[in-house]
């Protein structure tokens, strides 16, 4: 089943199969949402209100007073009937959204983000992976940074240094 997605302030339709996500919609219209994580739901950047119709996603990385006020992590939101979307400025390119004619309508079909991307490697600057660590003990004693820069360096590529610039870390 097909459901029409306008994304407003810029009032771009673009029609997309019933479970496609928000961030591949607007990819296909033509609207940039950040996505630093790449569509994983980690990074939390792409928050779009829902201002008319239903939608299916999860709670994860929204505080409650967001999700009070429909925003929704557009690439954990997927299209369950034809929606009004506003993509906040902060959620666009530098706080502008990228400018097209008003009304351009698209139609696609359900699709992964790399295929909506085309030859473009979506190769994001946030990664989420999964580490087990060896709790510490007497004869094994540093710190946890420590212990979690060295759990990273087991499981990246030898081309790859770990690295952290948050001084609170």
């Amino acid at each position: 089943m097909k459901h029409t997605v306008r994304f407003q302030p810029d009032n771009i339709t673009v029609t997309v199969d019933k479970g496609e996500n928000l961030l591949s919609a607007a990819a296909a219209a033509g609207v940039y949402i950040h996505a630093f994580c790449g569509g994983d739901g980690v990074c939390g950047k792409c928050k779009v209100r829902i201002d008319k119709g239903e939608v299916s996603s999860g709670k994860a990385n929204l505080r409650q007073e967001d999700w009070n006020q429909g925003l929704r992590l557009a690439c954990q939101t997927t299209v369950s009937s034809d929606l009004v979307v506003t993509v906040p400025d902060k959620t666009t390119a530098g706080g502008k959204a990228l400018k097209r004619k008003p009304k351009t309508t698209r139609t696609i079909s359900a699709r992964s983000l790399e295929t909506l991307t085309g030859r473009w490697n979506v190769d994001p600057p946030v990664t989420k992976l999964y580490l087990e660590l060896d709790p510490p003990t007497l004869e094994d004693n540093i710190s946890d940074m420590q212990r979690v820069m060295r759990g990273l360096r087991a499981v990246m590529p030898d081309s790859l240094e770990p690295s952290y610039d948050h001084p609170e870390l």
